[in-house]
């Protein structure tokens, strides 16, 4: 209960578009994205080599081999190289997860509390017990 209220206290002071971490995260990809050499294949595919490894990012998807983007949500370094290459704005790419509204519906209600166990209502029921069974194993030939 404390974490979703102190989330919901963080987001709810946010000046950003999106929250602190995707915010950071996105500017990192932005500024180091430009350095990359990049091809267009074809169907909107690209691939940008780094370091003479070459990384497909596949724009209609949203996917890159590198795996980051489809995890986090975030565009990684190299679908960020193909979207400044493209002259069109990364954050357009970000996971709605991220924005600063969906964390505020996320979070608004919290979670009700638990009264402790001694005051839960009591039923007339016995308690389950585990059976013990006995397994024969076979030796291996």
């Amino acid at each position: 209960m404390v974490r979703t209220t102190k989330r919901y206290l963080i987001v709810d002071k946010l000046k950003t578009r999106f929250t602190k971490r995707a915010h950071d995260e996105k500017e990192k990809m932005v500024d180091g994205a430009s350095w990359y050499e990049r091809h267009l294949a074809r169907n909107n595919l690209h691939e940008i080599f780094v370091n003479n490894v070459g990384y497909f990012v596949d724009m209609d998807l949203k996917t890159c081999g590198c795996r980051k983007w489809e995890m986090v949500g975030i565009p990684c370094i190299h679908a960020a190289s193909v979207i400044i290459g493209r002259r069109q704005k990364v954050e357009d790419y970000v996971s709605d997860y991220y924005i600063k509204r969906k964390w505020l519906e996320t979070y608004k209600d919290g979670i009700m509390h638990v009264q402790g166990m001694p005051l839960w209502p009591r039923l007339n029921m016995l308690h389950v017990l585990p059976t013990l069974e006995k397994r024969q194993f076979r030796k291996a030939k």
